[in-house]
């Protein structure tokens, strides 16, 4: 999905502009670039730009932001608001004065959009996740605590709240991926809503379809924290000595020191993409409990690599309950267990599961994205 927009603009025939804080493109324009780019790890080479586009990287701000992810670890949104106002100051200098139209991301759009607000500009946000309202709401009902315990934190958040509102209030349309985040948006806008599912390609879509019969490994891909419910698998995991759970992705502190030598608990870390492909292909079910999301791509990769998924709705999963997968009520780790075994001891359900997976992954392909984004813009 890297750079999936500016791509489909221009290949409906757009003059398109890309301003990013990084990328990766083969005979950049800029001299400056194409030597920057020689330093690149291979790794960061796969976010490829090679399409028709104006690339205007802004190397100073990737810089910032990964200073600001060190300087307000322990509060992340007062780094995403200075980032966002950040981007969106040097981007006004380089949009051109002839655009017609402006697709931006959530938290970092506001002052370009109220820039262009009074003009024929279409201002088009895409809200990639729930609210910061609505996900401080949805951790404080689930983790019976507060998660901004100190003032500052309070106002990063109150100021990420607002920001978030202005721009939904200012755009022209709303871009969502999922029921979920729609669900979670204003009634008030419902006429400039637009669900958009994701998408993915892979290139390997006849995966064969798994048969095991022997201990199930279940595999979680993202952040090993509280948001997504790892905690939650790890609960079950205690419950659960016949089968194995893999996490990859960065630990939660608390997390890493509570379960860390837990026997039938692999929690690896980061891993490449490359690595991360093999745990789909040797991996018998994923499962993402998450409280909240906009919709996980990493879902949609499971899913072609003919995985089985144990998810909730507020992962914004075009998973079909039954069908190709369980749908578990969200922060309840009973539901979980539930749906755990269940693929433990009914294994035709995992094989017919693991079937339907590989089958509706190809539905939801970067064609399909391509056509309902092209619909929704235009």
């Amino acid at each position: 999905m890297h750079y999936a927009v500016p791509r489909i603009l221009s290949e409906s025939g757009n003059k398109v502009t890309l301003i990013t804080d990084f990328a990766y493109k083969v005979k950049a324009e800029s001299s400056f670039v194409n030597l920057m780019q020689i330093f690149l790890p291979k790794n960061l080479r796969s976010r490829l730009i090679d399409f028709n586009c104006k690339l205007e990287i802004d190397y100073f701000l990737s810089l910032v932001i990964w200073f600001t992810r060190i300087i307000y670890r322990n509060d992340p949104y007062k780094g995403f608001t200075i980032v966002g106002k950040l981007f969106c100051k040097r981007a006004l200098k380089k949009i051109p004065d002839n655009v017609d139209l402006i697709y931006a991301f959530n938290g970092a759009a506001l002052e370009v959009f109220e820039k262009f607000q009074n003009t024929s500009v279409c201002l088009v946000l895409e809200q990639c996740i729930a609210p910061r309202e609505v996900e401080l709401d949805i951790l404080r009902r689930h983790h019976g605590f507060s998660v901004e315990k100190r003032t500052e934190k309070r106002k990063s958040n109150d100021v990420m709240i607002h920001r978030e509102k202005k721009e939904l209030s200012i755009a022209s349309k709303v871009i969502v991926p999922s029921s979920f985040v729609l669900d979670c948006l204003n009634v008030e806008i419902v006429n400039k809503l637009f669900l958009v599912p994701y998408g993915f390609e892979n290139d390997n879509i006849t995966a064969p379809i798994k048969q095991n019969n022997g201990r199930l490994k279940f595999l979680f891909v993202g952040e090993v924290g509280f948001r997504k419910g790892a905690d939650l698998i790890l609960s079950a995991a205690r419950l659960c000595p016949d089968m194995d759970f893999y996490f990859i992705g960065e630990i939660n502190k608390k997390l890493l020191a509570e379960y860390n030598n837990q026997k039938n608990v692999f929690l690896l870390g980061r891993k490449s993409f490359s690595d991360v492909v093999s745990f789909y292909k040797s991996s018998d079910v994923f499962v993402l409990p998450s409280l909240v999301e906009g919709s996980a791509t990493v879902i949609f990769e499971a899913m072609s690599y003919s995985m089985p998924i144990i998810c909730t709705y507020n992962t914004g999963s075009t998973m079909i309950n039954e069908i190709n997968g369980l749908l578990v009520e969200t922060g309840s780790v009973e539901s979980l267990l539930y749906a755990l075994n269940r693929y433990n001891y009914d294994r035709l359900m995992l094989k017919n599961h693991s079937f339907e997976s590989l089958k509706l992954s190809k539905v939801y392909n970067l064609e399909n994205y391509k056509r309902n984004l092209t619909r929704a813009l235009n």
